[in-house]
């Protein structure tokens, strides 16, 4: 009977390092995915080769994925309370918050207008390609600790 026991426990801990792993694993591809999204935006701001309702339009997306990364931290949290006491969540955690500022602030720059901002937004969007890359190795981190215990 207890090995039964311990059998399902197992199950049920190796069923939940699994799906915490892949959200760790989702988490760090999108924050690849935002990287490459604020770079996009930082080389045609730089290039100017942007029209203000193209960049507006980039930047609603970037703002969607933001948010769904706050929802995958938040849902991570919620899930796997043992995950999220490490350092390493924590950086990550912050990094995410910063990117939520940093984004509502250059929604903020474009909305005031582009040739007038157009520095500031460029080094905003190369603040926020540094901090998804950051958020990116932090996670992969996280799941290469993950992975091992």
């Amino acid at each position: 009977m207890t090995t039964i026991r311990t059998f399902a426990v197992g199950i049920a801990f190796t069923a939940t390092a699994v799906f915490a792993n892949d959200q760790l694993a989702q988490m760090r591809d999108h924050a690849r995915e935002l990287e490459s999204e604020f770079r996009g935006l930082h080389t045609a701001v730089k290039a100017k080769s942007v029209q203000e309702a193209e960049l507006r339009n980039r930047l609603e997306a970037a703002g969607a994925n933001v948010d769904r990364l706050k929802a995958m931290a938040e849902q991570v949290e919620a899930s796997h309370a043992g995950l999220v006491q490490g350092e390493d969540w924590k950086r990550a955690r912050q990094v995410i918050t910063l990117l939520d500022i940093f984004h509502d602030q250059k929604e903020k720059l474009v909305a005031d207008g582009i040739g007038r901002n157009r520095g500031l937004i460029k080094a905003h969007a190369e603040g926020l390609a540094k901090r998804a890359a950051m958020l990116h190795e932090s996670m992969t981190r996280m799941l290469g600790t993950a992975g091992g215990a």
